[in-house]
């Protein structure tokens, strides 16, 4: 079976997805604008759709259809339908990983060093709280050496104490529905160390949702590249919690 912390951790792509707001923030307050792109988080209750994620590194591809179920504020499900069978259950304490074609279950507490992957965490809740409180924030000019809306809007973040790896954090916003475009990371030597895109945004019940990420990050000497794209998604429709209930396979032990 695939194991599931570094299933979980691919998944932490989709922690910049649920950007969106309506509010009018201050052009010269970046944490007005990380408010704006935050504000409508609480209207976010469920979602539902099917996911289609290809991952490159090196002469390796690996091509992943699934489909999520989310609910607030903390359950989570994957049903893996390629490239092998495998369903992943988060409840906020356990994540188990279920594996029909192998018979094997993996079992995760979701407590201490874990917590990284629980669904409130993988879908990037929190995400932007921790930016602001280890990076100093500004606003970036544009080229044309103001802060015109029609214009976008750069928020520049630099490690308060200096990072090791990271020396800058470029966010392009889009100041015409207050969702994120682009997330740049930049190396201590000027080095573009990763760039994520939201693309194709739609707006489903008054929250906008990009329906394709795709991500470019360099990792040692290896270049890996994500895609994801969503379909047929749907949010604030009814989930039951029984969509997130487990109980193993009688005489099935834990891996």
């Amino acid at each position: 079976m695939h194991n599931l912390k570094w299933i979980l951790t691919i998944f932490f792509l989709i922690s910049h997805c649920v950007a969106f707001a309506s509010l009018n923030p201050s052009l010269h307050q970046p944490t007005d604008v990380i408010a704006a792109i935050k504000a409508n988080y609480s209207q976010i209750q469920t979602i539902a759709c099917r996911i289609s994620q290809t991952r490159l590194y090196g002469n390796n591809k690996v091509q992943s259809e699934l489909n999520l179920f989310f609910k607030s504020p903390d359950k989570l499900y994957l049903d893996y339908l390629t490239p092998l069978r495998q369903i992943i259950i988060a409840n906020g304490t356990s994540c188990w990983g279920y594996s029909p074609e192998d018979n094997q279950v993996e079992k995760v507490e979701l407590t201490g060093a874990n917590m990284i992957f629980s669904p409130i965490k993988l879908l990037g809740i929190d995400v932007l709280d921790e930016l602001k409180n280890t990076f100093d924030l500004t606003i970036k000019e544009n080229e044309a050496g103001n802060r015109d809306a029609a214009a976008g809007i750069v928020i520049l973040a630099s490690p308060k104490t200096g990072g090791k790896v990271i020396s800058q954090i470029f966010i392009a916003v889009d100041p015409s529905c207050w969702t994120i475009s682009s997330l740049k990371i930049m190396g201590k030597k000027g080095n573009l160390i990763s760039q994520t895109l939201f693309e194709n945004y739609q707006q489903v019940n008054n929250i906008w949702f990009p329906l394709r990420i795709s991500a470019k990050s360099l990792i040692g000497k290896q270049v890996i590249i994500e895609d994801i794209s969503f379909h047929r998604l749907k949010l604030n429709a009814e989930i039951l919690d029984e969509r997130f209930d487990f109980v193993p396979p009688e005489g099935m032990g834990e891996k």
